[in-house]
């Protein structure tokens, strides 16, 4: 049997539920990075109605975006895998694969960044930002996201670095995480000792006991492992929670609500736990509420798949000069008064207009092929990276493990 058949559980439930959520997290994290400058408020009375929308809609509802892609990579990495064909081999052909999925386009789209503020702001004053910022520091570290700040316990924690293409940080990190699947996979495959080690992981994530080694983050690890124990340990997350998916619902709405509901109360000091509680929470409801669309019969369209495929572009071209000159053209055109009205409208049409350039990018790039590869995301299928899994109306869906991974 082929080291990389399936597992017969994979044949039973439908994953086309993970191909429809690609360009909605993708899109997603435009929205995140559209938010802008938002003042930092300290009390509800503070912010207002207009800052209240973003932090909404680029902080509170899209907050889930980025995780929930660590999950399903994790989910993805292993899936259709028996515990008996886990060997080194396997590690090694995952490795490989993702030299060309992971870290080409990483460097490449690093590089076009670095070109593209070459360009705008001319050689002199690049070159004295980059001798600055460590020169290439571009591939892992020149941008703080976030402020320093202390966990539960009052200990100082560092901030979290990005590279030169800020979404980017999402691929270093997996990148590492996958390094350690080997060691991820020996503390998972036992489950008392998987959920010993996740709930121990939980704690952290939730309390802050982490102090960033070099500007990472937990998240890739964490919940690289929570989305790998359901693939190890033969579990569909969506069937595995369909029962719960009320609860879940209604308990995801609160949780993220609450940043904005605890800004200048007593309970303010629960606003630090509040933002990976919600993470928690909100990953499983978006995984449910994408497979209420399979239960409900409700076939992909080539749309569909087309939008997915555009996901990886989108995630990493839109913070490369797109979505500054999208801004700047909307700020020449709308109304310049300030307001409530046309604050709303530059802000919903800068990450639409910024995503729909980069869907017409990628409608250039992709019959390009195999030379535009490392900045689709779009590499050639081969029997090892593509699963036939089943959906309900009876048709065969292919599921690329790889692009689904990114």
């Amino acid at each position: 049997m082929n080291p990389t058949e399936p597992h017969p559980f994979v044949s039973r439930p439908s994953l086309a539920y993970i191909t429809r959520l690609r360009f909605p997290l993708a899109l997603a994290v435009v929205f995140i990075h559209a938010m802008g400058a938002a003042p930092r408020w300290q009390h509800a009375s503070e912010l207002s109605l207009l800052d209240a929308c973003k932090w909404l809609f680029s902080q509170t509802l899209t907050g889930v975006a980025v995780p929930t892609f660590f999950f399903l990579s994790g989910y993805l990495f292993f899936l259709g895998m028996s515990e008996a064909r886990v060997t080194w081999t396997f590690f090694l052909a995952k490795w490989k694969r993702r030299l060309l999925t992971l870290l080409l386009p990483y460097l490449m789209w690093n590089v076009l960044a670095f070109l593209w503020r070459w360009g705008e702001s001319g050689w002199g004053a690049f070159a004295a930002r980059w001798e600055r910022e460590g020169g290439f520091d571009i591939f892992w570290s020149c941008h703080a996201i976030g402020r320093d700040h202390s966990n539960a316990f009052g200990l100082p924690l560092g901030h979290l670095t990005a590279p030169l293409d800020v979404p980017l940080w999402f691929l270093r990190d997996l990148m590492l995480t996958i390094l350690l699947a080997p060691v991820l996979y020996a503390l998972l495959r036992h489950r008392g000792m998987g959920l010993m080690v996740l709930g121990l992981a939980a704690c952290c994530y939730v309390l802050g006991i982490w102090p960033h080694p070099a500007g990472l983050s937990l998240t890739a690890p964490f919940l690289f492992s929570v989305g790998a124990t359901f693939s190890l340990h033969r579990h569909d997350p969506v069937q595995s929670l369909r029962p719960f998916r009320f609860p879940v619902w209604g308990l995801s709405a609160v949780l993220l609500l609450f940043p904005l509901l605890l800004r200048g109360t007593a309970a303010e000091g629960l606003l630090p736990y509040s933002a990976p509680l919600a993470t928690l929470v909100s990953l499983p409801a978006v995984l449910l509420l994408a497979g209420e669309f399979d239960h409900r019969d409700v076939s992909l369209s080539s749309r569909t798949r087309w939008l997915a495929q555009s996901s990886f572009l989108i995630y990493a071209a839109h913070t490369v000069g797109l979505l500054r000159q999208t801004d700047l053209l909307l700020r020449a055109l709308l109304p310049t008064t300030q307001g409530f009205f046309w604050g709303l409208v530059h802000y919903f049409l800068l990450p639409l207009l910024t995503t729909l350039l980069c869907l017409l990018l990628f409608a250039l790039l992709s019959p390009l092929h195999r030379w535009s590869a490392p900045f689709t995301g779009i590499w050639p299928k081969s029997p090892a990276t593509t699963r036939q899994v089943t959906c309900r109306e009876k048709k065969p869906i292919s599921i690329d493990t790889e692009a689904s991974a990114q």
